[in-house]
């Protein structure tokens, strides 16, 4: 069975065209969605041109709900790629993962890279 990424991004989103350039015909991954904070991203058109569905959402969405996480499970996304994302506010282990591990103990999450 297919991995499936979800790849977070705020800007022009070479790394992420290249990731998912990478994934386009791999057995073993699939790129499923492209989240951002930045709705003029040009990571939206890359996202776009992969036919690859796309999620702008809120500061507040992201670390006052919990509606990215139910995103990420609905999709049974299994890995998180942070291409580029909040590269400057924080990394994944200060900011990605206590909004992800928030309110969700006891539950498997996706892996990060």
């Amino acid at each position: 069975m297919k991995k499936r990424i979800a790849i977070f991004a705020s800007g022009s989103g070479s790394n992420a065209q290249k990731i998912m350039e990478h994934f386009k015909r791999s057995p073993e991954a699939e790129v499923v969605l492209i989240l951002t904070n930045n709705p003029q991203a040009y990571v939206l058109q890359r996202a776009d041109n992969f036919e690859i569905p796309s999620h702008i959402f809120t500061r507040s969405e992201f670390y006052d709900t919990d509606a990215v996480i139910k995103l990420l499970k609905n999709l049974q996304v299994d890995l998180i790629v942070l291409a580029g994302f909040l590269a400057r506010a924080c990394t994944a282990t200060t900011c990605i993962m206590p909004c992800l591990t928030r309110k969700k103990k006891n539950q498997a999450l996706p892996s990060i890279l």
